[in-house]
């Protein structure tokens, strides 16, 4: 189980937006891995002085900066690349997502569900390539007190719970109705499970995310 985190902002008290290297991948974004603890961190460093009530961030990558590009973010793309990540689109330009895989049900049925923006046009042919099915999500979180950059390091405790991945404020989904392998589900189908995990744009942009506390 693993999903992409970029274009982090905090926002202050007074409501200014900081961001945190929003346009650049090697130093904003990072890919969770929950069979790897040490991804389970991650430091913002030279955050400017001051009081915080939201964080944002984005579930996946903006369309502007999702093209695998090797020389000019070679640490993510090395990242989201790795053997045991694989977080590259074989037959696209971009990234995945998020990347769920295993199996469910008594008689333990493949569960392998990848989402990521899609791209039309023919293939391998980049100059026809368009924008089609846009899967990133940004996420909006409240802070339940505010947080305090300043002699401290505060943290913020955010929990990703991937029962919305079934059962999200958006959609209600059964396993099986052709949904449950990415050779199988649509870009149609595929957008249910990311309205779920990422919050569908409007009446929800939390998604599955909460923030369990803050420390400061």
């Amino acid at each position: 189980m693993k999903y992409v985190i970029s274009n982090i902002r905090l926002i202050k008290a007074d409501g200014s937006e900081i961001p945190y290297n929003v346009n650049d991948l090697d130093k904003g974004a990072t890919v969770i891995d929950q069979a790897k603890a040490a991804t389970l961190n991650y430091v913002l460093s030279n955050i400017p002085v001051g009081e915080y009530k939201q964080i944002k961030f984005g579930l996946g990558v903006k369309q502007e900066i999702n093209t695998l590009d090797q020389l000019r973010f070679p640490v993510f793309y090395a990242t989201a690349g790795a053997n045991d990540t694989k977080m590259h689109w074989e037959w696209g330009t971009g990234y995945r997502f998020t990347k769920l895989e295993g199996f469910y049900g008594a008689d333990h049925k493949e569960l392998s569900i990848h989402t990521g923006s899609t791209i039309n046009g023919t293939n391998g042919d980049e100059s026809t390539y368009k924008q089609g099915v846009d899967a990133y999500r940004d996420i909006t979180l409240n802070l339940p007190s505010l947080v305090t950059v300043g002699k401290s390091v505060p943290q913020i405790n955010i929990r990703a719970d991937f029962d919305k991945l079934l059962s999200g404020k958006t959609n209600t989904i059964t396993l099986g109705a052709n949904n449950a392998v990415p050779s199988i589900h649509s870009a149609v189908e595929m957008v249910k499970f990311v309205d779920n995990l990422g919050g569908n744009g409007s009446s929800d942009t939390a998604g599955m995310f909460t923030v369990e506390s803050v420390s400061n």
